[in-house]
């Protein structure tokens, strides 16, 4: 019965943001702690790839919505996020180019980590809301 209820609406797509924002924030906070090693590669998970396959699995979540008659919607995150979308690769770099190769920016890696750790936070934020709702409504409370 409550399984229904986790699995309706918008709870598993927050939840797979939160996933993947968890192990993207590993991810840059690698990047971070390694800013001065010579010859080290920035890395990142795709947030493109990663906001598509989400818009793709709600339109597939959505009743009737993206529906033909040959064939139902697609849904990418069916089961979680898929393991290529969990895959860091190296960044393409920036403007700057030090003399061992490498793009590296403290400005552009913090930016990058704390846009990645406010979305993260939205999403349980608004899982957590969603949960009071639940439980306001099974206690029966107002």
């Amino acid at each position: 019965m409550f399984d229904s209820l986790l699995s309706a609406g918008s709870v598993p797509l927050l939840e797979r943001q939160a996933v993947w924002g968890e192990v993207r924030h590993n991810v840059l906070a690698g990047n971070l702690a390694n800013i001065d090693t010579p010859g080290y590669r920035p890395r990142d998970l795709d947030p493109k790839a990663f906001q598509e396959a989400l818009r793709q699995s709600a339109a597939a979540n959505v009743p009737g919505a993206g529906e033909s008659r040959y064939s139902p919607p697609h849904d990418p995150l069916a089961g979680g996020v898929p393991e290529d979308l969990l895959t860091a690769t190296d960044r393409p770099g920036g403007d700057l180019t030090f003399h061992d190769g490498s793009a590296r920016s403290v400005e552009r890696e913090v930016l990058t980590l704390t846009r990645n750790s406010m979305q993260r936070q939205a999403a349980i934020q608004l899982m957590g809301a969603q949960m009071a709702m639940l439980q306001a409504a099974i206690t029966e409370r107002a």
